[in-house]
């Protein structure tokens, strides 16, 4: 299908980093377009897509994204490109070339998850598409993986893979997406280049701006740190389990990180206390906060005391299913709600809620990068009001030893992504350190 008549439409209002992008994107066959979280990746790559089918250099395309981020693009590309007619499915096992070709023909924009084209992997099907769109691409570094290898089978002419966090754990998971992209240019065994070399041969496939390089109108975000120390019944559970420890270090360090956020036995939380005030504070001030957490027992815990003061909330986690978690997000945005509560491993891709000011997390998961991605679902543009973002710390506790090391990976994570180099950083050193930090206090 092809529109000639967009090209005369009114332009999709770009701010000039934008409109680079967008340009980009045009004269590019194969690009990775890894802007910071919250630079509108999305609005960029729809204007860019316009663009393209408007003057018919493709007639489709498929966009793959996780399955909670499909609404959004959908509502998205409904809002900035009315014009394109889009539909919601995609190629699996068991779609036919004939179907596949059919329903290429009746739409511009076909939008999918990746959990659908998995089926891929294992078969002998080979969807093609004029233009193949990735949202959160670092979803397919794993080369190995049935999500990457089924994404591989779709063949398109031109690819745009868009990521705020190319580069997680090391140099591998930028390379495989440059694999991806041209695998005749680049190479697996490629993660081992020096950085300069890699540097410079990645250079015309990337495109990364960071938010306080271009967006000055960005409204301030303040951090709070907040120090507690661990009392009552959840003081004592966490030290009887500090002078048990076993020999199983993960299972230590997993227990002793469950105590920070609360007492399995005694249901007690010095966190959940002062996430309540907040939150009820927030409320009283008529605005909206998000708390996160990787764990789901203190947002139920935390649930349970909102309850009880009569505070409205919505959750969003995994055990809800994709119209569960649609209508929890659209609520929250529109509603009367104070406070999304959260899982970090569910909320952190890809979400717009700008509609909250304050950010709280009851934990803060080992990779810097995941944790910045939570706070970036609420700064980012469209936000209009300061930002504030709450982190907890319980004193004499393995937090302490869990601050420095997402300090330490935090800066190293800024240098790697700025210089594509390798990432030395691995959980086996947060084990370590939280196995000497617990012998030192245990003798202490």
């Amino acid at each position: 299908m092809c529109l000639p008549y967009l090209i005369a439409r009114e332009p999709l209002p770009l701010y000039p980093f934008q409109r680079t992008g967008v340009a980009r994107l045009l004269r590019s066959q194969r690009l990775l377009l890894a802007d910071d979280m919250g630079l509108g990746k999305t609005l960029q790559t729809a204007a860019a897509l316009t663009k393209l089918v408007g003057c018919g250099r493709v007639s489709n395309a498929l966009v793959l994204a996780p399955a909670t981020l499909v609404p959004n693009w959908l509502d998205e590309l409904t809002k900035w490109t009315p014009e394109l007619v889009l539909t919601r499915g995609g190629p699996t096992k068991q779609t036919s070339r004939h179907t596949w070709h059919s329903m290429m023909n009746q739409c511009h924009v076909v939008v999918t998850n990746y959990e659908d084209v998995r089926a891929l992997a294992g078969s002998e099907a080979e969807p093609q598409v004029d233009l193949l769109i990735l949202d959160e691409a670092h979803r397919i570094k794993n080369w190995d993986s049935l999500t990457s290898r089924a994404t591989r089978r779709i063949g398109a002419r031109v690819i745009w893979a868009l990521t705020g966090t190319p580069l997680e754990r090391d140099t591998e998971d930028l390379v495989n997406l440059l694999a991806f992209l041209d695998r005749d240019a680049f190479t697996r065994s490629d993660a081992s280049l020096p950085r300069g070399v890699l540097r410079a041969r990645a250079s015309r496939m990337i495109l990364r701006r960071e938010k306080t390089d271009v967006v000055s109108e960005l409204p301030p975000v303040i951090r709070r740190h907040v120090r507690l120390a661990l009392l009552g019944k959840q003081g004592d559970a966490y030290r009887r389990a500090l002078a048990s420890q076993g020999e199983n270090t993960l299972a230590d360090f997993g227990r002793l990180r469950t105590l920070c956020d609360y007492d399995p036995e005694s249901g007690t939380s010095v966190k959940i206390d002062r996430i309540t005030d907040l939150v009820s504070q927030v409320g009283d001030d008529g605005e909206k906060a998000v708390v996160f957490s990787y764990l789901l027992e203190p947002l139920r815990l935390l649930a349970t005391r909102l309850g009880l003061l009569g505070i409205r909330f919505r959750v969003l986690d995994g055990s809800m299913d994709l119209q569960e978690r649609e209508t929890a997000i659209r609520e929250f945005k529109l509603g009367d709600s104070v406070v999304l509560l959260a899982s970090m491993r569910v909320a952190s891709e890809g979400l717009t809620l700008v509609e909250a000011n304050h950010v709280a997390f009851v934990n803060r998961w080992w990779n810097p990068s995941l944790n910045n991605q939570a706070t970036d679902r609420v700064v980012r543009i469209g936000q209009k009001r300061t930002v504030f973002v709450y982190t907890f710390t319980l004193e004499s506790t393995i937090e302490e030893d869990l601050d420095d090391i997402l300090e330490t990976k935090e800066e190293l994570f800024d240098t790697l992504v700025a210089s594509f180099g390798r990432s030395t950083g691995k959980v086996t050193d947060v084990l370590g350190r939280a196995r000497i930090a617990s012998e030192t206090q245990a003798t202490s």
